[in-house]
């Protein structure tokens, strides 16, 4: 009866699924959504098997199904983040999420696809940013990004689509490396030497790079703002790197000189004299028993006086 139930349970979730993202749909039915998630929620295979069914769709020639599809998986992780980690950053997932965005079918992926594929994997690379098994993930937005930034628009298209673009990987790129920089500890970790964050901020140059082109080629005041925009945010990000390389800096110089500091400090101590009460000094040295200072001194020191002298009569 446990088998059984194992094995109803994700078979219910594949027919919903199935009944949920269909092409002949006009929009996504969100009540079966609903559903869907009640039914992952409800058993510990139900994410896997959701997934597994979702991805199989997602790699489809459809465009209005892969939509769907994203809009559903995205669902799922809204609803329960802790339960969707493990297959969103699953091996298998990732790879088909990075052929999608750089195989020969990305280069004729509808753009609405295109748009809703960028959104969610940055949204999802944000919010799994600490996990384990990210690198997938990762990966694929990276190609997705290279692939946005390697695409030319047509010649009948405005400029202005271009430099949206450009001001869009701008902020992602700036997005991801700010994220990373905030879990990173300089004091602990050369960030110079951690390949992740070189990554986001090679991405980061390119994409300033880029603005900087569009800045001399474009007139309209609004574009010039959204630039500016993303430029600054670009150097927020720069700031921030400087800023954790100059407290990695400072600390590896400080351990240095508390090293120093404790190799020059071993000193042999100034042996001390056992008694605790002052060595009287010797004074001046009389044999006048009458002098004034003799007798203090004598006195001082304890030494007897001779005795006092008889008065005599003088006359009898």
């Amino acid at each position: 009866m446990f088998l059984f139930s194992k094995k109803v349970t994700p078979t219910e979730i594949t027919t919903k699924i199935d009944q949920a993202v269909d092409e002949q749909l006009g929009e996504l039915d969100w009540n079966r959504v609903f559903e869907i998630c009640q039914l992952v929620n409800q058993n510990e295979l139900g994410a896997k098997e959701a997934r597994k069914q979702l991805q199989k769709k997602l790699m489809s020639s459809q465009p209005r199904l892969q939509v769907m599809c994203l809009e559903v998986l995205n669902a799922l992780i809204e609803n329960d983040p802790h339960t969707m980690q493990n297959q969103i950053t699953a091996k298998s997932f990732g790879e088909d999420l990075s052929t999608l965005a750089r195989s020969r079918l990305a280069k004729t992926l509808d753009p609405s696809v295109i748009s809703k594929l960028a959104e969610y994997l940055d949204t999802w690379s944000s919010r799994y940013l600490r996990a384990d098994k990210i690198q997938g993930l990762l990966k694929a937005r990276e190609e997705m990004v290279q692939r946005i930034s390697q695409q030319r628009p047509p010649r009948e298209q405005v400029e202005k689509m271009d430099v949206q673009e450009v001001i869009e990987i701008a902020k992602n790129s700036a997005q991801l490396l700010s994220q990373t920089l905030s879990f990173t500890d300089p004091t602990k970790e050369d960030i110079s030497k951690n390949s992740l964050i070189q990554e986001f901020y090679a991405k980061c140059k390119h994409a300033q790079t880029a603005i900087q082109s569009r800045l001399q080629q474009t007139e309209d005041p609004e574009t010039t703002s959204d630039l500016l925009n993303a430029n600054n945010e670009l150097l927020g990000c720069f700031k921030s790197y400087d800023e954790m390389i100059e407290q990695q800096l400072m600390h590896e110089a400080q351990l240095n000189s508390q090293s120093l500091h404790h190799r020059g400090t071993t000193q042999v101590e100034p042996q001390q004299s056992s008694s605790s009460q002052p060595q009287a000094q010797p004074g001046p040295v009389t044999d006048d028993p009458f002098d004034p200072f003799a007798d203090d001194y004598q006195v001082s020191n304890g030494s007897n006086l001779p005795p006092p002298l008889t008065p005599q009569k003088l006359h009898k």
